[in-house]
């Protein structure tokens, strides 16, 4: 037998993502046959009022939904159904104790999306010990004389240069990449 424990009346109209789920729920649902399950929270109104739903992790169909995220009410509402092996859950304590106290036999694992959560922010802060902030990559330049014309010290060979590349046919941007300065400073040579 199902129960739904919701606060709104279906007559009245609600939001679309409420209709889609009780459309997605079976009419009955024999409890013992059920195995294993995912057990999530969802919001009716994000920050007012929240709920949870279960879903059969074989057909990933919506089996029941209730009106709360308190721990004793998910317990009663866990043990409501007799058979449960595996329960999917998030790494809320709540679901956690509800699930060890309804079921001490079921393996608890984590759902995907917050498996992956947790493995990326353990990445993202292993990388952010492990490099710094900030890399220097030194110029690897062979040459002396290019190595000199970095040097913004140099104006009046960088001038001569950015002439030189000028009469070779190289067109502003070019030099302004060569010269690692901005092209309206290179434009600025020729005016």
């Amino acid at each position: 037998m199902r129960h739904l424990y919701l606060k709104q009346d279906l007559s009245k109209p609600a939001k679309a993502a409420s209709v889609i789920c009780l459309k997605k729920m079976p009419a009955l649902v024999d409890k013992a046959s059920v195995i294993r399950v995912c057990v999530d929270d969802f919001a009716f109104r994000k920050r007012y009022s929240y709920g949870m739903v279960m879903v059969d992790l074989d057909t990933h169909r919506i089996i029941d939904i209730i009106d709360s995220r308190e721990a004793s009410k998910v317990e009663e509402w866990l043990k409501s159904y007799p058979c449960l092996e595996i329960i999917s859950r998030d790494g809320a304590q709540t679901y956690s104790s509800a699930a060890k106290k309804s079921h001490p036999n079921a393996l608890q694992i984590s759902d995907r999306f917050h498996l992956l959560k947790n493995l990326s922010d353990a990445v993202e802060k292993y990388t952010y010990r492990l490099f710094p902030s900030r890399i220097v990559i030194p110029a690897t330049v062979s040459n002396p004389e290019i190595q000199a014309l970095y040097d913004t010290r140099n104006r009046r060979e960088r001038i001569l240069f950015a002439q030189k590349k000028r009469t070779e046919g190289y067109s502003v941007n070019d030099i302004a990449l060569f010269l690692h300065s901005a092209s309206t400073t290179i434009q600025n040579i020729f005016l």
